[in-house]
């Protein structure tokens, strides 16, 4: 497999993941991911799914099969260097949001800021300011991010995922904590940030409607890729 193809963002290359020396969490995986996609990644509990998900996001390395994050592959860099790349390059969206909730919306924006060291701190405001027009939360960073609704914390939640202006975003179950309405107006945004950020989107989900706005739907069983 040709790992250095520049339209690739992601190349796993036969990824086999064990926990307890018996239990096969990945078992062959070989997955590549264009930049620029929207990816579902659908399978049910104890599929492996998450196990895939972390070894993408650079949670995971004791595993064996190769995995190349923009030609780079993660099993020769330092912890440090993928430290860095996660910071700068990989955003997280998460179920339950993952905010501070006694922080107000600016800092929890801040907080991923803080890490890149090719941000100065004059850059701050201008950025904050400019995530939260694109998320559609003009005027909320002075709020408490306690007081908002679960749909305005789950665009603050997406905000601090691509304030830094990563090339790909991992979102787990990102809709599991939503109504249907929010879950529709989540999924647009994504759709909206993909389009035209040019943001490589990687989606863990077990709802129907989110896998189908995807580009390309992935299923996963026990292990497999089916």
């Amino acid at each position: 497999m040709n790992n250095n193809k520049t339209n690739d963002i992601i190349v796993l290359n036969k990824i086999t993941k064990e926990y307890s020396g018996t239990e096969l969490a990945l078992n062959n995986v070989t997955l590549s991911i264009t930049t620029g996609e929207m990816i579902a990644i659908v399978g049910a509990s104890g599929s492996g799914k998450t196990t895939l998900m972390n070894i993408i996001g650079g949670n995971i390395k004791n595993y064996s099969g190769s995995y190349h994050f923009q030609g780079r592959d993660f099993k020769s860099i330092s912890k440090k260097e993928i430290a860095e790349i996660k910071n700068k390059h990989i955003g997280y969206v998460l179920q339950n949001f993952g905010l501070i909730e006694d922080m107000s919306v600016y800092n929890n924006l801040k907080l991923p800021l803080l890490f890149n060291q090719a941000i100065q701190i004059d850059q701050f405001n201008k950025m904050i300011v400019n995530t939260l027009n694109k998320v559609g939360l003009p005027n909320f960073a002075t709020k408490k991010t306690r007081l908002l609704s679960g749909g305005e914390k789950q665009r603050v939640a997406i905000a601090r995922a691509i304030i830094n202006n990563p090339e790909l975003v991992i979102a787990d179950e990102p809709t599991g904590a939503l109504d249907s309405k929010n879950t529709i107006a989540s999924m647009e945004l994504f759709k909206k940030l993909n389009k035209e950020n040019g943001i490589t989107f990687i989606i863990a989900t077990h709802n129907s409607y989110v896998a189908d706005m995807c580009n390309r739907v992935v299923v996963i069983q026990d292990g497999k890729i089916k």
